[in-house]
């Protein structure tokens, strides 16, 4: 278990984060903010897909990932940034 203080901000608190990709996140041990911006949600999702034999749902993955540290809903991001995203995945 992870200790807690005032910095820890839990992914299941983060925009486009529910239950599913919160228990996906965990399972590469990604609990918070800064343990997903520490890995990318490049690297985080790419590690999930692994781990689930396939390759994941970008738009409620990958896109998610990237809104949830940008504080946006995953529909805002621009079509170059999704491009971007997908163009960093190599599976």
């Amino acid at each position: 278990m992870r200790p807690k203080n005032c910095d820890f901000v839990p992914v299941k608190n983060l925009m486009n984060i529910g239950d599913t990709l919160s228990k996906r996140l965990a399972s590469i041990e990604i609990y918070s903010r800064s343990d997903l911006e520490l890995v990318g949600p490049v690297r985080a999702y790419i590690r999930m897909s692994e781990l689930a034999g396939k390759r994941l749902p970008m738009c409620y993955n990958l896109y998610s990932l990237q809104g949830a540290l940008n504080g946006k809903d995953w529909r805002e991001l621009s079509n170059a940034e999704k491009q971007k995203l997908r163009s960093q995945v190599a599976l």
